[in-house]
């Protein structure tokens, strides 16, 4: 849907979530997790092929030491959903990296990582537009 960068994994990473720069490497990523700062979203395609009798679920796009593609700033790509998901929402990290709509509660800052370009349920694919910014909501 657009175009990557490779960077390298420093743990885990499964497809279609988001990721974090991770400062212990250069040019590493990691797990984004919930609440920091987000750098974009992860392959679509999984590290291994997918059979019968071996599958990861979630797929993983990388494990540790390996290069993955990052969707960043200004790309098209699809995450996983961990919450229902409404069109128009600005998405942010949940502790699986999945994306969860902002919620604006009042003297609090928020990152987020994506647009929502549909409507989606939890644990389903959504198209997004990668968009790295942050919501501040007055006391």
């Amino acid at each position: 849907m657009g175009s990557a960068t490779a960077f390298r994994c420093s743990g885990t990473v499964v497809t279609s979530t988001f990721v974090k720069l991770d400062g212990t490497n250069n040019h590493g990523i990691a797990a984004a997790g919930s609440g920091g700062v987000i750098f974009g979203i992860s392959q679509e395609g999984s590290r291994t092929a997918q059979t019968p009798d071996v599958t990861d679920d979630p797929p993983q796009a990388g494990i540790a030491g390996q290069s993955i593609h990052v969707y960043q700033d200004g790309d098209y790509c699809q995450v996983r959903a961990g919450a229902s998901i409404t069109v128009g929402d600005k998405l942010k990290s949940d502790s699986n990296s999945y994306a969860t709509p902002c919620t604006l509660t009042a003297g609090t800052r928020e990152y987020y990582g994506a647009i929502a370009l549909e409507s989606a349920a939890s644990g389903s694919l959504v198209k997004v537009k990668v968009a790295i910014g942050s919501i501040t909501t007055p006391a």
